[in-house]
């Protein structure tokens, strides 16, 4: 030991020292000791050595106030790490110069905190430094991270609860108004879901003398209008030419074909033959779009592709005399549209304008478009064309609303093609015939957006 050095002995038990009358210590007890040695002065020689036990029970005293003895722990360290006292047994029995312990007495400075997430503790510790010329202690206190933020916890949980119950105040208040406000757009609603669903002789029953009163009025003014005029002839018009695509779609079971042509395809590809195997898919494909009636309407995209697969059979049909391109816009894919309306615009070319035994290569080129509010579909080919003469009667004879009451399943060519689209868009749709230059013919379906997303998807 130094000269003049104060040395303290970490917890432990009361001893007598070697004492000769030990009777004055009446029981052991737990105590930290503070050693200084004497000397002679100016000899420095030493004399001896003064030693005092300080009780455990003044620092309890005195540390009592500085933390949480249902939560926390309280220690005070030696300048080398070891324990001169914990706030309990646990404490002081742990072994001293442990990792934490070592990295809080090396710290410069001289208060702070750090982190701690170990097994045998997870939390923070909040140091201070006591420095004095005899003592270079260091007390930490540990408050671990559930006793931490319990308190935020529970506020936040209760800020919660109240934020709920003023929202749930607030929505009955709000369904409360709303419920007076919206009933009798309810009712309106109904009655026209029930004209949706067909049911157009049914009476609007809203007696009130508000705006939407005098709404529901003129509203069953228009339906009884429309009622009288059209819609008995309409709709047995519309359920006839239904019937009759049903009647035709519906005479050949297509599981059975579905089920041939994929025992067809197996067998090309057992038999090493992908072009038959390509062929009976694009059939296969075809045939299953064509065949189902629950879809009247389609994506835009949907329609092309089946008008690739057609394509791809008459491909493979006639290899290198045909050429067929595709110029498609992203954007108008998702657009509805009636089922089967480009396809046969195709079909029409092979039927008329193309002739295998031609020099020329045949072309076909299919061409999507969005311009100023419409859609437009354009199929054109370096086919004969048409004559001039032809092209006005054609012209003509799709300008007229009423076609002969077999067209519908007796062809799906341009005149059924019109029907469908005046039937759904009005007469903003329409069918363009246009002679190509030096040959060819083009033919473009124009469709109207807002009838597109509002008519078909209703």
């Amino acid at each position: 030991m130094a000269p003049y050095t104060v040395y303290t002995e970490s917890t432990h038990m009361s001893h007598d020292y070697k004492i000769a009358n030990p009777s004055l210590f009446i029981y052991p007890e737990k105590v930290f000791t503070i050693h200084r040695p004497l000397f002679r002065v100016p000899t420095h020689e030493q004399l001896g050595l003064l030693s005092i036990d300080v009780k455990l029970d003044s620092l309890r005293k005195l540390t009592s106030q500085l933390y949480d003895k249902a939560n926390e722990d309280l220690y005070i360290l030696d300048s080398s790490g070891a324990v001169v006292y914990a706030a309990n047994e646990a404490g002081e029995s742990q072994a001293s110069n442990e990792t934490w312990m070592n990295q809080i007495v090396n710290k410069p400075d001289r208060s702070g905190y750090m982190e701690w997430d170990k097994a045998e503790f997870s939390g923070i510790m909040v140091y201070t430094k006591m420095e004095t010329p005899y003592l270079n202690w260091t007390m930490v206190k540990r408050i671990p991270f559930v006793h931490l933020y319990e308190y935020p916890h529970r506020l936040t949980l209760i800020n919660s609860l109240v934020a709920v119950l003023f929202l749930s105040i607030a929505m009955i208040a709000v369904l409360t108004v709303s419920l007076q406000l919206t009933k009798p757009l309810k009712q309106f609603i109904m009655h026209i879901s029930k004209i949706q669903a067909g049911q157009l002789e049914k009476p609007i029953a809203i007696d009130r003398s508000d705006e939407i009163g005098v709404l529901a009025k003129r509203f069953q003014t228009m339906m009884d209008t429309i009622n009288g005029l059209i819609l008995r002839e309409y709709k047995l018009k519309l359920a006839n030419k239904t019937i009759q695509l049903e009647m035709l779609q519906a005479q050949v079971n297509p599981h059975f074909l579905n089920n041939t042509l994929q025992s067809i395809g197996n067998q090309a590809l057992e038999s090493n033959a992908p072009k038959v195997y390509s062929l009976v898919s694009s059939l296969g494909q075809m045939m299953h779009y064509s065949m189902n009636t629950k879809e009247t309407v389609v994506p835009l995209s949907k329609e092309i592709d089946y008008v690739k697969h057609y394509c791809e059979l008459q491909q493979i049909r006639f290899e290198d005399h045909l050429h067929i391109q595709f110029d498609l816009l992203e954007e108008a894919d998702a657009i509805l549209i009636p089922k089967m309306i480009v396809q046969p615009i195709v079909e029409n070319f092979f039927k008329h304008g193309f002739d295998s035994g031609a020099e020329r290569t045949g072309c076909l080129k299919v061409t999507t478009l969005l311009e100023e509010g419409k859609l437009y579909i354009s199929v054109a080919d370096n086919g004969p064309g048409i004559a001039e003469e032809r092209i006005q009667a054609i012209r003509q004879s799709l300008s007229q609303e009423e076609q002969h009451g077999d067209s519908y399943g007796k062809n799906i060519g341009l005149p059924n093609i019109m029907q469908r689209l005046r039937l759904y868009y009005g007469e903003q749709a329409g069918i363009e015939l246009e002679n190509l230059e030096p040959y060819g013919l083009k033919v473009t379906l124009s469709i109207p957006l807002q009838f597109a997303q509002e008519e078909v998807q209703a």
